[in-house]
């Protein structure tokens, strides 16, 4: 369970989904036109790192990558929950992209996902439970119980493409992402690098 390749699948879908229902299945076709900025894609993340706050949250994420052969990397690390992990919580996704300057550009793309789990569950298809697995959760199903889980390593490569969407913008992110309660307080927040690339690259 990558939470931040999911927002992509999520996001993306909400961008591509209007232009889509003024067309017919069989008069919607892709284009292949490989210099426009959004298209098909793979996703590469190159980091994973905590937000910059003070304090610990209900929800903690310390999530890495460990490289295991030249071109392998595992998602290591662990997630510590105070909380279950349920559909009371609300994901808040905020993509900054990186631009010619080389600063981030903060609030390229905004979106606000409910049922956090059940999301994530639905839209990781299979891989929710290579995720479960790896950090040996209590529960494969929603919600998931207070603990603390570590991971015994989990192939990140498994979420370079999407089965949900095919479509997003190329470009590098920074992605912060907060999980926030029915009482509109954070409880949980990590970040992390990404770059958004054609198939090929």
């Amino acid at each position: 369970m990558n939470f931040h390749i999911l927002y992509i699948v999520l996001f993306s879908n909400l961008v591509y989904s209007k232009a889509k229902s003024s067309l017919s299945s069989s008069q919607y076709t892709p284009i292949f036109r490989p210099n426009l900025p959004a298209g098909p894609f793979k996703i590469k993340v190159t980091a994973y790192m905590p937000c910059d706050f003070n304090y610990d949250h209900l929800i903690n994420f310390n999530h890495y990558l460990s490289k295991t052969s030249p071109t392998r990397y595992e998602i290591m690390g662990n997630l510590t929950f105070l909380i279950p992990f349920d559909d009371s919580l609300t994901m808040n996704l905020n993509y900054a992209v990186k631009g010619s300057n080389g600063g981030w550009i903060k609030n390229s793309h905004l979106i606000v996902i409910k049922n956090a789990c059940s999301s994530l569950k639905s839209h990781l298809g299979n891989r929710w439970l290579n995720y479960t697995t790896a950090f040996h959760f209590k529960e494969t199903d929603c919600p998931i119980s207070p603990g603390d889980y570590v991971s015994s390593g989990i192939d990140q490569s498994i979420f370079e493409y999407s089965d949900v969407q095919k479509y997003f913008f190329y470009g590098e992110y920074k992605v912060t992402q907060t999980f926030i309660n029915s009482s509109g307080d954070i409880v949980g927040c990590s970040e992390s690098l990404q770059n958004i690339v054609r198939p090929w690259e």
